[in-house]
C-alpha cells in the first residue's frame, strides 16, 4: 500500500510525493506533488498497485477536503 511522504516514479519519468491519500466512493485516492516543482499536483487514484491518473475535474471540490482533513497533521 501507498502512504503519505512515499516518493514514486510515474510512467512520465518524474517523480512525485505522495502529499496525502483520501478514500472516497469505493476507491482510494492521492494527491502527488511533483517532487521538482511543487506547484505540479496530480489527483490519482490507487488501483491494484497502480497510480491511475484522475481526469474527472468534478472530484477535485470533493477530494480536496479529504486529502487537507487527512494530512493537516502530518505534512
Amino acid at each position: 500500500m501507498i502512504e503519505i511522504k512515499d516518493i514514486v516514479t510515474l510512467s512520465d519519468n518524474n517523480r512525485y510525493i505522495v502529499a496525502s491519500i483520501a478514500s472516497y466512493n469505493n476507491n482510494v485516492y492521492c494527491l502527488l506533488s511533483n517532487f521538482d516543482d511543487n506547484y505540479k499536483v496530480m489527483f490519482c487514484r490507487y488501483d491494484n498497485g497502480e497510480l491511475i491518473e484522475s481526469l474527472d475535474k468534478s472530484l477535485n471540490t470533493i477530494l480536496l477536503p479529504l486529502f487537507y482533513e487527512n494530512s493537516k497533521n502530518i505534512l
